[in-house]
């Protein structure tokens, strides 16, 4: 029995070998793609979310106050732009937490499915044919989450400039608005 299993360990180890050698292109790729998705995950991490969040709370509460206490002929154009910036921070940061979760689920799910796929492949569970299908499968997963990632940074990058351009002056009129509320 003892010597069935070392028998088997080595055929196991011998096959193993032959598989890394026989794709190690498309091993290689998947190595690749695995450290390109570890710095998408870095991306993703080093978004400040509780800074998007108070950005978004700040653009909701002075949004509320406007709405509520401004005479449409009180405002010029440039301020007009300005809560224009405001409401655009306000809808678009709305969901900025559910957006970072899905994405980071995306990315240990994708992870994942790389790392099964090389583990598969070194056991020669797979064709050539069937290797190229399952990596066809996840260069698309990839690239779409590639896409996402962009997109979602874009956005808060986008949102923060929005943000510190509009916000003093809006912050500044919804104190004054309160002011004269007040008196």
């Amino acid at each position: 029995m003892k010597y069935l299993l070392i028998a088997l360990f080595a055929l196991l180890l011998v096959t193993s070998c032959d598989n890394a050698k026989k794709y190690r292109t498309e091993i290689a790729e998947i190595d690749s793609k695995q450290l390109q998705l570890d710095s998408l995950e870095s991306v993703i991490n080093e978004v400040n979310m509780d800074s998007l969040s108070y950005m978004q709370k700040e653009a909701t509460e002075n949004e509320a106050v406007i709405s509520e206490y401004y005479f449409a002929d009180t405002i010029d154009m440039a301020f007009a732009g300005k809560l224009d910036r405001n409401k655009r921070v306000r809808k678009s940061l709305n969901n900025i937490e559910t957006q970072k979760t899905k994405i980071l689920k995306e990315l240990s799910e994708i992870k994942l499915q790389f790392t099964n796929l090389k583990k598969d492949i070194l056991s020669g569970l797979y064709d050539s044919k069937q290797i190229e299908n399952y990596l066809n499968v996840e260069r698309l997963d990839f690239n779409e989450l590639k896409l996402n990632v962009k997109s979602f940074n874009l956005l808060q990058q986008e949102q923060k400039k929005n943000f510190y351009y509009s916000n003093p002056q809006i912050k500044a009129y919804c104190e004054l608005l309160l002011k004269d509320i007040e008196k």
